[in-house]
């Protein structure tokens, strides 16, 4: 299986720091899923302003589950990691959680997308792992107003 092609890109001045929400979707022709981020309780920054953390969307051997050097086992016959940098998905210097969705979500009757499962929220870095049932490269956008990720898997 040959390996996608690493996506880069985000970070800037008025990075959105916390991860809200994370969804996922089946359009006609793509499984679509959405990482979506917010200011942390310090910000003064207008949310039209914000933008989406650095971030990487590649194809790994595996995806750590956090510090411990576990690593995130997900269902699929094909891996891509997401990589924040500069992001968190509990509030800044508290246990509470800014994402309170379910860390592993795994969709019925997708193409594509076999399972969503977030790996490492560890000094400033949020992963996840999307196992696929087939291997597909994957478009990302960026978008605002909230700033989110989007990572589309064509059918």
């Amino acid at each position: 299986v040959t390996a996608c092609e690493t996506v880069s890109g985000g970070g800037g001045k008025n990075v959105a720091t916390q991860l809200r929400d994370v969804r996922v979707g089946k359009q006609d022709d793509y499984d679509r899923v959405t990482f979506e981020f917010g200011p942390d309780a310090k910000s003064k920054v207008a949310l039209d302003e914000l933008v989406v953390p650095r971030y990487t969307v590649d194809s790994p051997t595996s995806v750590s589950a956090g510090p411990k050097g576990d690593n995130v086992i997900v269902a699929g016959s094909a891996l891509l990691g997401v990589l924040f940098d500069g992001a968190s998905a509990h509030e800044t210097d508290k246990p509470i959680r800014s994402y309170p969705g379910p860390s592993e979500i795994k969709p019925k009757d997708f193409p594509i997308l076999a399972e969503a499962e977030q790996g490492e929220d560890f000094e400033g870095k949020v992963r996840w792992a999307l196992g696929l049932n087939k291997q597909r490269c994957p478009q990302v956008s960026t978008l605002t107003n909230p700033p989110r990720l989007v990572v589309d898997l064509p059918h």
